[in-house]
């Protein structure tokens, strides 16, 4: 019997090419906060809201696991915002587990999306490792970091933390043009031999289809390809 997955997230650039990618072979419970192109086993819920949560985790089935890849896109946030950031970037995955928790329901295999952004920004780094040292200086690193330590406290052994560079694909660019764009003009950083720190969306959905199938072990996997930015535009 295929394996099911309760994908919260479900919209988003990673939610739906997982789906996409996954929904032949595996049973796909899918959440978001709205409706998206996503018909079969759909739950609209904001699990901000705890009590939405409970109706989720009464109605839906047990899964073999959770892929979480709720956050706040495309921004950093500013000091100030950190209690909304972490409202967003934790409590929701404490308010989920716990109560999938009380009701027996969860899954074998947690899968959490995280960022380098935990080690700090730091163009002229080329290699990470889980053990590099840790600094987050945005709100969103560092409620990414405490979410990653709340999974470490209380699911060590079911857990699985994906650090991302930022995320891109043939039909997705936000990520590189933001980076090396003003407007519709390509720009150059320096002398060109900068180097951005980047994901390709064909590598999550092959590490994620190892876990699944258990060819990975629990821990931490940090998604990063160095491209030249001088090579990549011109």
């Amino acid at each position: 019997m295929n394996s099911s997955i309760l994908l919260v997230g479900a919209n988003g650039n990673i939610g739906s090419f997982l789906y996409s990618r996954f929904h032949k072979d595996y049973s796909i419970t899918a959440l978001d906060y709205s409706k998206g192109l996503i018909e079969d086993n759909f739950f609209s819920i904001d699990i901000t809201q705890e009590k939405d949560v409970e109706t989720l985790a009464e109605e839906s089935p047990k899964c073999d696991a959770l892929i979480f890849l709720v956050g706040l896109a495309h921004k950093k946030g500013k000091g100030k915002e950190l209690d909304e950031f972490r409202r967003i970037n934790k409590q929701t995955l404490v308010n989920l587990l716990s109560i999938l928790g009380e009701k027996d329901k969860l899954p074998a295999k947690i899968i959490f999306a995280s960022t380098i952004s935990v080690y700090g920004e730091k163009i002229n780094q080329d290699f990470y490792h889980e053990d590099c040292k840790k600094s987050p200086y945005s709100p969103y690193a560092i409620t990414k970091l405490e979410a990653e330590g709340f999974l470490s406290d209380s699911f060590l052994d079911k857990t699985w933390i994906l650090r991302f560079a930022p995320v891109y694909a043939s039909d997705f660019q936000l990520n590189i043009n933001c980076r090396t764009r003003a407007g519709t003009w390509f720009y150059k950083v320096g002398d060109g031999t900068k180097k951005l720190s980047l994901c390709n969306l064909e590598n999550i959905g092959v590490a994620v289809e190892s876990i699944l199938k258990d060819k990975v072990p629990a821990g931490i996997i940090i998604f990063l390809t160095k491209l030249n930015i001088h090579t990549m535009i011109f």
